[in-house]
């Protein structure tokens, strides 16, 4: 079994430093950037909305004050970033073309990032910009979660400079969970020892403000109840083991339903990639563990966390492998 793992690896290796050698022309590398984003803007503008998308897009311009859009928003459980976001931008265009065009103000933010900025080899680049969470999960579909994906690529990129702390400030306004990641940067900051105490206290306030933004309002119904949604540790590991492989459904494709037939399994494959590429760097395990086992606890306490939510864990691995070796972030190894 060694020598064939051994001989795998290095078959995969001999294919990635020919496919970087091939890349390494700049007609070619650019020919693979420009394919990439046509497909990926051909796939948002040819979207179409969902329910869900649809309702944000009419609350944003429905709401005739700041005051009534908050009100709104309480039985939504979103802060409200996203929605200005769209108010902002339906000031400008017409209104049907609000949604892809801030889904693609979002993917150049993303694709800039990861093809030009992340610290990986060439065909590394154009396999994580081109993967299914990429494409697909984050910047066809357009939700906060595209907004909230932006800023998180933003942040590796201004990482040592003051405007990390305005990207930080404004992820809670995104989503609870994006203010639970914006809680691990200030983690890493203070490993760094490069706290700042102002943005500290802007991070705080922000948080706090979107805290206050999502109190239920007395009559709301949450969609766990509402939805009689699966929840207990079970549901969380298929959802786990969705992660490795996320085609949602599987053999049947359905959308926010768990990789069959892998999803069984394949929570030990996601298990065994966040302790493999954190290693040389426990305080980085220790967060990415940290992260899913706060999805754990609050899915069983408090709310049933969805597939495409728990896909931020993803998110947030990216994040940490590219902060361990990176130009522009190099971290501290416990």
């Amino acid at each position: 079994m060694a020598s064939i793992g051994n001989t795998l690896n290095a078959q995969t290796a001999r294919l990635f430093a020919m496919a970087n050698a091939a890349l390494a022309r700049s007609s070619v590398w650019m020919a693979g950037v420009a394919a990439l984003v046509i497909v990926q803007l051909t796939l948002i503008w040819s979207h179409q909305a969902w329910p869900d998308e649809y309702q944000a897009l009419l609350i944003a311009r429905e709401a005739t004050s700041q005051s009534e859009l908050l009100a709104w928003l309480r039985y939504e459980g979103h802060p409200p970033l996203w929605y200005w976001f769209l108010q902002m931008l339906g000031a400008v265009i017409p209104s049907g073309w609000v949604l892809p065009a801030a889904a693609s103000f979002c993917a150049f933010a993303v694709l800039g990032a990861i093809l030009f900025a992340s610290p990986f080899t060439r065909i590394e680049r154009l396999l994580l910009a081109s993967s299914q969470y990429i494409v697909f999960e984050f910047l066809t579909i357009s939700r906060g979660t595209s907004l909230g994906v932006a800023l998180v690529f933003l942040a590796m990129i201004v990482w040592r400079t003051r405007w990390i702390w305005a990207i930080m400030a404004l992820l809670p306004l995104v989503d609870f969970l994006f203010g639970v990641i914006s809680g691990v940067f200030l983690i890493l900051k203070w490993r760094e020892r490069d706290l700042w105490w102002s943005g500290v206290a802007i991070w705080l306030a922000a948080s706090a403000f979107a805290g206050w933004t999502v109190l239920p309002a007395p009559d709301m119904v949450s969609a766990s109840e509402a939805m009689a949604m699966e929840s207990g540790f079970l549901s969380w590991f298929l959802k786990m083991g969705s992660l490795p492989l996320p085609f949602q459904g599987g053999v049947a494709p359905q959308w926010n339903t768990p990789v069959t037939p892998i999803a069984s399994f394949a929570w030990a494959v996601m298990l065994w990639l966040c302790w493999h590429l954190t290693r040389g760097f426990v305080w980085h395990r220790l967060l990415i563990f940290g992260l899913f086992g706060f999805t754990l606890v609050f899915s069983l306490l408090v709310y049933p966390i969805g597939l495409r939510h728990l896909m931020l864990g993803c998110l947030l691995l990216f994040g940490l492998v590219s902060h361990a070796p990176s130009r522009f972030c190099p971290a501290v190894a416990a």
